[in-house]
């Protein structure tokens, strides 16, 4: 994430394949404390409705 140089109007972040959303979730983490004032724009794919269940709790 060092060499990220987010651009206005947001930080723009397309997971495919986002699991239970645990990586997106310490992602999501990681770029709020490097990037505190930037809104983020997150989309994810995933095939598996639980998946998706898992991911939004």
């Amino acid at each position: 994430m060092s060499y990220i140089q987010p651009t206005p109007p947001a930080f723009r972040l397309f997971d495919a394949g986002m699991g239970d959303g645990t990586v997106l979730s310490h992602l999501m983490r990681a770029m709020h404390r490097r990037f505190p004032t930037i809104p983020f724009y997150v989309v994810g794919k995933e095939i598996s409705l639980e998946d998706v269940r898992l991911s939004m709790d």
